[in-house]
């Protein structure tokens, strides 16, 4: 059967058999999900809110704008606000965050120049505690602006909530924009079980809200959306102030390169040339202006490297570096003044703008790094582990695949675009094969894992070297056999994950299993290993309880039961004798996961699902029976009037001989079930199931 919440209508409707329906449900199978029917006629959907009136027995519900946010309230230890943005990385650049400052005024910061600290799937930034956060999305505005005609409709909306002074830590969800799916959806009213039923024919799947009796949220209301004048126009105003000078001369263009290391990018007999390659960068880098909360100066462009323009002054040095004084030069200098790369260059040529991008020529850097250190089978082993975090450092645009002497003929095209305004012929060609990359990667962890206390610099590295963002990936675009080291490596990871002390460190989960099963396939590592560490990876909170039971499904089935055996005392012994207190203290040292609800949810679809295969197919095993009644009562108390959960109980009770509270249990499965049912086949069939235990309960 599936399951789905109406979060998607823009309208919906409800039929009523009475008009006492005020309060707050619940969606009871995934305890996700609220309805809030207010006595004033507005109401709050998750994600929605609007207007709902009352005629007969029908409610209707007429939606305000939708936002883009959803607030919720963390346990945090700053004396400021912490904000943790769950959005891709790149979605940055178009979320603004403002508060008042002293003056009352509301300060907007792109949420990019608050120099937010990264993690696979959220941004976090610290800013003042505020009463009321100011959150607007400019995506969609700034798309319109760009790609159509139709300017005047660029128009973005601020969002206000109203969190309080002392809130000092946020969740905050980025929401995408649904479209109508339907214009209406009907809803029974049930009023002995004070539930909204899902009863519409055009909709093949059901939802279920209960009413909750003492209903409390973290979820922060939206006190508005309204329009926000003349952004663009503010936008527009800070770009046009924005200034790119070139450096006074050679010397200083030298000596701000190599303090700030960055590369220098100088252009010779440039008379004229300055106006059109400033509008160029203002373009492409304007984004990365940051603005002071008090600041009146002009903003400044973060330009990726130094420019400067030659003049006559500096034909010695041109000369000196054989370049011409007459012919037009793009010259990009690097660290101790070695020339990156160079080119005689027209102004007016087509793609001359392509040539000023920053990314080819820290490619080019890179590449001549990783080849020094790399290929020399002696290297310092620091410089080794500096060189391949420097690898996963740069920003995703520096492509060192696209700089190899030859790529698959799939990326040719790729590689034509990625040099656009330069010459191919000129750019450095990196030099490392995929052996030698293996050749340091196993000299790095031998050496490594011996040492203590941990090192912050080499788990990092361990934490991002995995599946599709692995070395050999990034580098050669192709990945890297797995063999004994690798598994070394995830042993080192998983042993000293609570030793980590850098929150920025973050470990891709996803990876990290796949990685584990990859092993598991390909027989690198016996499964007992595999088993031993991916239990510990579980208790370290890196994997998930699914995880597990996924990899014991997939590699040894007959062994699922006696690990969850196994896996359900040693919750037990934790919470000394409590499996619940054993949960909550799991859940609190979690580093990413503060959804307890969720969290208590998974568990108890695991231990269902294992008391049920039980059932299913080792009932004549005494203890291995009464062990599953243990499992699947948990399940029931934490996840309480779920028909399935509640089905499965039953079933086990009555193989244990307790006819008696077996058919209680399932009477009330039997009812649950008939509230949730309608005409999809797979409901209908599970609800007749239902019924044929009861009629064997109830049989004498």
């Amino acid at each position: 059967m599936k399951y789905i919440l109406p979060l998607l209508f823009c309208s919906l409707s409800v039929l009523a058999q009475n008009k006492d329906i005020q309060g707050v449900y619940k969606f009871s199978l995934q305890n996700a999900g609220e309805l809030h029917l207010n006595s004033d006629n507005t109401y709050n959907l998750t994600l929605f809110s609007g207007n709902y009136s009352i005629e007969g027995d029908k409610i209707t519900f007429t939606s305000a704008p939708n936002p883009s946010f959803a607030l919720h309230k963390e346990e945090g230890k700053s004396s400021q606000l912490e904000l943790t943005f769950y959005i891709a990385n790149e979605l940055g650049n178009y979320i603004y965050v403002g508060y008042e400052n002293a003056k009352g005024e509301v300060t907007y910061t792109a949420l990019t120049a608050l120099h937010p600290v990264k993690y696979s799937e959220a941004l976090r930034v610290t800013i003042p505690r505020t009463k009321y956060l100011y959150l607007v999305d400019t995506q969609m505005a700034e798309y319109i602006q760009q790609f159509t005609e139709h300017q005047s409709n660029a128009k973005v909306k601020v969002e206000k909530f109203a969190i309080g002074k002392q809130t000092n830590a946020l969740k905050i969800n980025y929401l995408s924009h649904p479209h109508n799916m339907l214009e209406e959806v009907n809803f029974v009213y049930d009023a002995p079980t004070q539930s909204l039923i899902v009863a519409d024919e055009h909709i093949d799947s059901i939802a279920l809200f209960k009413k909750k009796d003492n209903p409390l949220s973290s979820q922060f209301p939206l006190v508005s959306i309204n329009p926000l004048p003349n952004w663009q126009q503010q936008l527009h105003k800070a770009s046009a102030e924005l200034a790119i000078t070139p450096e006074k001369t050679l010397k200083e263009a030298l000596q701000k390169a190599k303090k700030e290391q960055q590369l220098l990018v100088i252009l010779t007999a440039t008379e004229g040339w300055n106006e059109k390659l400033v509008n160029y960068l203002t373009d492409k880098y304007s984004k990365d202006w940051e603005e002071g909360d008090d600041s009146e100066e002009t903003p400044q462009i973060t330009l990726p490297y130094v420019y400067y323009v030659a003049s006559r002054k500096d034909h010695k040095w041109l000369k000196k570096h054989g370049f011409s004084t007459t012919i037009p030069q793009l010259i990009v200098v690097g660290e101790n003044e070695t020339i990156v790369y160079s080119q005689p260059i027209d102004p007016e040529a087509e793609y001359f703008n392509n040539a000023m991008d920053a990314e080819v020529y820290q490619a080019i850097v890179l590449a001549r790094k990783v080849d020094k250190t790399l290929t020399n089978p002696q290297a310092p082993i620091t410089e080794v582990l500096q060189v391949m975090n420097d690898v996963f450092q740069v920003n995703y645009k520096v492509n060192l695949y696209y700089l190899l002497p030859k790529v698959a003929e799939t990326d040719e095209e790729d590689q034509t675009d990625y040099f656009l305004g330069l010459q191919p012929e000129r750019i450095y060609r990196l030099q490392l094969t995929p052996a030698q990359l293996t050749t340091q990667w196993e000299r790095l962890v031998a050496h490594y894992n011996e040492k203590k206390p941990l090192n912050q610099s080499y788990y990092s590295l361990l934490a991002r070297n995995f599946g599709a963002a692995s070395l050999s990936h990034k580098i050669f675009n192709t990945p890297n056999p797995l063999s004994l080291t690798d598994y070394k490596a995830i042993c080192y990871l998983v042993e000293n994950y609570s030793a980590v002390k850098d929150e920025k460190i973050d470990v891709y989960s996803t990876s990290l299993y796949r990685t584990i099963k990859e092993l598991a396939t390909n027989k690198v590592v016996p499964f007992k290993e595999l088993q031993h560490t991916l239990l510990e990876a579980e208790k370290q909170q890196l994997l998930s309880l699914n995880n597990l039971v996924d990899f014991y499904e997939k590699y040894t089935p007959n062994e699922l039961t006696s690990f969850f055996v196994t896996y359900f005392n040693t919750l037990k012994a934790e919470g000394g004798g409590s499996v619940l207190a054993a949960l909550d203290k799991r859940f609190e040292q979690q580093k990413e996961n503060n959804d307890w609800k969720r969290y208590k949810y998974q568990f108890a679809l695991v231990a269902n699902n294992i008391a049920w295969k039980v059932f299913e197919e080792e009932n004549t095993d005494v203890s291995k029976v009464n062990q599953a009644v243990e499992w699947a009562k948990i399940a029931a108390d934490l996840v309480p009037e779920n028909p399935f959960m509640l089905d499965t109980l039953a079933c086990l009770l009555y193989t244990q001989g307790d006819k008696a509270t077996a058919s209680s249990i399932q009477q009330k499965a039997v009812k649950l079930m008939k509230i949730l049912v309608e005409t999809e086949e797979e409901s209908v069939s599970d609800l007749k199931e239902m019924e044929k235990h009861l009629s064997i309960f109830n049989a004498k």
